[in-house]
């Protein structure tokens, strides 16, 4: 079966992050392919490209009041 996943980060920086990995890698080892697409890259980046067919990045589509003048020029 082909599957896609979509993270934020590629970063073991939450419970949703972690689940996603651990998910979809138990899903490669049962013979699944896997497409990921993420809008970071982090520390399981390269676990990540060791189970998935292909790992694509995003562009970051982030807006804060605090940054707007840069997240809109972005």
């Amino acid at each position: 079966m082909k599957i896609v996943a979509s993270v934020h980060s590629m970063a073991p920086v939450g419970g949703t992050e972690l689940n996603v990995f651990q998910v979809t890698r138990g899903l490669a080892g049962r013979g699944h392919s896997i497409d990921l697409s993420a809008a970071r890259g982090g520390a399981l980046a390269a676990e990540y490209s060791t189970f998935c067919r292909s790992v694509t990045r995003l562009p970051v589509l982030d807006f804060a009041r605090s940054t707007a003048v840069r997240d809109l020029v972005r």
